[in-house]
């Protein structure tokens, strides 16, 4: 029997270098809610991770002790409410998909006082047999697949005007599933989950400045 090879420390550098050197494109976004706003996600797997977090910027300022807060709800591709908060002035969360398809992630503000709210999303996916079965080749690094269909239209916009967010932490590449790429995949969303807890902490430090 082989022995098991272990990786060196060399090549966890090379890994996390690799990770931070990777051009990133991150699901960050300021939203004004009047009444309701909502920003839509497509996810492409059925069990892939949504997380994310969002801090109501202005509450420390405008809002009194009886305010009622402003309420989240993110609605499946089927119409069902899977993940929600009530009353709230700022939440982390973290569900999986039940399937894939387009997520609608709205905020309501019942005070009808205008509110800027720092939003942050995120949708992780480890590959695994099931992606190579589906389409043979994926982006290593970002879990996503790697479409060869000329006609694909660009990404479309949501209701806001602006693109529909698709988190990835994409570098180019072909890769055959193998336990370094998952790893390195495990990797990048261990490094994303940092980033984002970053992202909220930042969010609440400027609204504590507001003060």
């Amino acid at each position: 029997m082989g022995k098991r090879r272990s990786i060196s420390l060399r090549e966890v550098f090379l890994i996390v270098g690799l990770l931070l050197g990777c051009p990133c494109r991150l699901s960050a976004l300021s939203v004004t809610v009047n009444d309701v706003e909502c920003v839509y996600e497509f996810v492409l797997y059925e069990g892939d991770t949504i997380s994310g977090n969002f801090v109501v910027v202005d509450h420390d300022i405008f809002w009194s002790s009886d305010h009622p807060g402003i309420d989240f709800i993110v609605t499946s591709p089927a119409g069902n409410t899977v993940h929600s908060l009530k009353g709230t002035s700022g939440d982390k969360f973290e569900f999986k998909a039940p399937r894939a398809g387009m997520y609608k992630f709205c905020f309501h503000n019942p005070n009808r006082t205008p509110e800027t709210v720092s939003f942050y999303i995120h949708v992780g996916h480890i590959p695994n047999e099931h992606d190579i079965a589906k389409d043979g080749r994926w982006n290593a690094l970002s879990g996503a697949p790697i479409h060869s269909d000329p006609h694909r239209s660009s990404r479309p916009k949501s209701l806001l005007g602006a693109p529909i967010l698709k988190s990835e932490l994409g570098c180019p590449g072909v890769q055959h599933l193998s336990p370094i790429n998952v790893k390195i995949a495990q990797l990048g969303e261990a490094l994303e989950s940092v980033t984002a807890e970053q992202r909220y902490l930042k969010a609440r430090e400027v609204r504590h400045q507001h003060m």
